[in-house]
């Protein structure tokens, strides 16, 4: 045989085995198996009972298998060739050919919605081979952002035989068919995993703030698998910023998309425990010594070698009719004659928290009012309740935002009398608070229409603290010292929340709970002095605290474009262990039982915290 005659041979011979490549059997379960039986159609059914059909498949490509991204479509074919059918007819075949998964693209970023259906004409029993075509459009999105090659596998995703007796599912099947590869056309910035973290945490450098290398990796993973235009063009921008060298314009850009306002919402819920506790721990500091609720006074005085608390000895001064009429030389008339008291406290509070690494700093003031009354069951047992609320404002640092916080607050109180001078006392607290929370977001330095937004969200938390504690009062002359223990044990719960206003960089925050141990050790010294109107005590206080919980921790927010995708990790800071309070006040008691005091005070020794916070009241008895 010639030459000339040879090549067209084997040219068609090489035709031949592709297409024996792509040949296929359907069974009775639905998967398509690839094979390489050359058998005819009756002979094949007889040698494999499990066969329900055999067909060649093809997808051929037009342009071609490698295109630029700007080519706009390329046309998808697909060629079936029916060659053996094994079951009863008429049998309708129906075929769909799409994306396999392991493909690099992303629909809706780099490319619409694809898929291909082609139906056979009804086939039956044995017949001789059939052929079937159908195209369709593959429509690819030319974007401005550099990326590397992408690649699209196409292939059989699923499809359905029905005959006559039965209806079969065909699954689908990982084999490509056919392979495009789409070339970038662009020069913008690229936005792989590798390239944007080696991009920007190069720009950044091993020495940038916790928060902003903490970005890098969400970051990172958020641009490389988006489909949304908007992040795209964000991401596109901050990879040119770190491409620039603008190190310091680029930090301030990745803690503005971070959330790491939300630590002010955990550290402020905190410092507010302590803060009230203080408060009801003075109350309840009032009662001991016999006195009703309206005396909050810390000191006694010695009479005839006794011990009296001051608003009993007040009493005793002011009842000179009794005792021109040779009365009683005890106390009569005094507090222990008086069952219920009330009072209304009145507190402004102010400060600021210090930043850390990873924690937002803020300024913050305020105020709280809290009223309540109580009863002396016995003469060694008061017990009563206050409700408390509380408004409190705090502005972030660095034009960061603001973070609102209001509420109301009910505690039971109470203190057995163990001796003259020995006693315990206990609390129990319940706090509803709503917290209004603006976290500024500016992007302006990223240029090309990005702006400053604020990302706002609306929450609630609860809380909910035990107190008990234990002290003596010790008189020395005409002063008197007080030293108590006591501790305070605070849960915390803040509920989980979805921002508003600041588009694809708006946040989801879960719930949040945590709570708080605090041991304190309290010293006060008082002393009374008489004035014509009535009697004045001054007094000072201070407390030692340990907190044995508030470890550190951290909150994972996710996106709201993307609620299965991280956002940079906030991380609370473990809470400042030793710190103290100061406080130093002055109380007036007045004719029949009526007392106002005001004291200042002073948070000592926190690291990260300064406080104040001046204090006003008034107590009647009835």
């Amino acid at each position: 045989m010639s030459l000339r005659l040879l090549l067209p041979l084997l040219a068609l011979l090489l035709l031949v085995t592709e297409a024996q490549a792509a040949r296929f059997k359907l069974t009775h379960p639905g998967a398509v198996v690839p094979i390489t039986s050359r058998l005819k159609s009756q002979a094949y059914c007889e040698a494999n009972p499990d066969a329900v059909l055999v067909f060649d498949q093809s997808l051929t490509l037009s342009p071609g298998s490698v295109v630029a991204e700007n080519v706009g479509a390329v046309t998808v074919q697909a060629t079936v060739t029916v060659e053996a059918v094994c079951e009863f007819g008429p049998s309708t075949l129906r075929l769909r050919y799409g994306v396999l998964p392991d493909s690099t693209t992303s629909e809706c970023c780099d490319h619409l919605p694809f898929q291909l259906r082609l139906t056979a004409s009804p086939l039956d029993r044995f017949q001789p081979t059939a052929s079937f075509s159908a195209s369709e459009s593959f429509i690819i999105i030319d974007d401005d952002i550099e990326e590397p090659e992408e690649v699209v596998r196409f292939g059989l995703i699923g499809g359905e035989l029905l005959t006559p007796s039965f209806l079969i599912d065909i699954g689908s099947s990982p084999a490509a068919l056919a392979t495009l590869v789409i070339e970038d056309d662009d020069g913008g910035p690229d936005l792989s995993l590798p390239g944007i973290t080696d991009t920007v945490g190069g720009s950044l450098g091993g020495s940038a703030d916790p928060i902003s290398l903490a970005a890098i990796a969400p970051l990172a993973e958020n641009c490389s698998t988006a489909t949304d235009q908007n992040v795209l063009d964000q991401c596109a921008a901050i990879v040119e910023l770190a491409e620039s060298g603008q190190s310091v314009a680029l930090a301030q850009v990745l803690q503005a998309i971070s959330g790491e306002e939300l630590s002010a919402q955990v550290t402020g819920s905190i410092d507010a425990a302590n803060q009230r506790g203080a408060q009801i721990n003075g109350r309840i500091a009032a009662l001991r010594g016999g006195a009703t609720g309206i005396s909050l006074d810390d000191i006694a005085f010695n009479y005839r070698n006794q011990q009296v608390p001051l608003g009993m000895m007040f009493n005793a001064l002011t009842d000179t009719d009794n005792a021109a009429q040779g009365g009683n030389e005890g106390f009569g008339g005094g507090l222990l004659d008086q069952r219920l008291g009330a009072f209304l406290n009145v507190t402004a509070v102010g400060g600021d928290r210090k930043a850390s690494a990873f924690e937002v700093g803020f300024d913050f003031d305020g105020y709280s009012a809290l009223a309540g009354l109580d009863w002396r069951f016995t003469d060694r047992f008061i017990a009563g309740a206050a409700l408390g609320w509380s408004d409190l404002s705090s502005k972030l640092e660095d034009d960061g935002g603001g973070l609102d916080s209001s509420g109301w607050s009910f505690t039971g109180y109470g203190t057995w009398l163990i001796s003259d001078r020995a006693y315990l006392d206990f609390s129990f607290g319940r706090l509803w608070n709503d917290y209004d929370q603006e976290r500024v977001v500016d992007l302006s330095v990223l240029g090309g229409g990005f702006g400053r937004a604020v990302a706002a969200g609306k929450t609630e938390a609860e809380q909910t603290s035990f107190g008990f504690g234990g002290g003596w009062d010790i008189a020395i002359g005409s002063w008197v010292y007080s030293p108590r223990g006591s501790v305070l044990w605070t849960d915390s719960k803040i509920d989980g929340f979805i921002e508003s206003g600041a588009g694809v960089n708006d946040l989801i925050f879960d719930d949040q709970s945590f709570d708080s141990l605090l041991w304190t050790f309290t010293q006060s010294v008082s002393r009374s002095f008489s004035i014509s109107s009535g009697a004045l005590q001054p007094y000072l206080t201070l407390d030692l605290s340990r907190e044995t919980r508030n470890k550190a921790f951290s909150i994972s927010p996710v996106l709201r474009v993307r609620p299965d995708q991280r956002s940079t990790p906030i991380f609370i800071d473990e809470s400042d262990r030793y710190f103290g309070r100061g406080e130093i006040g002055l109380s007036f008691v007045g004719a029949r039982g009526f007392q106002w005091f005001a004291s200042y005070s002073q948070i000592l020794g926190y690291d990260k915290l300064s406080a104040w916070a001046f204090r006003g009241g008034v107590r009647m008895e009835f």
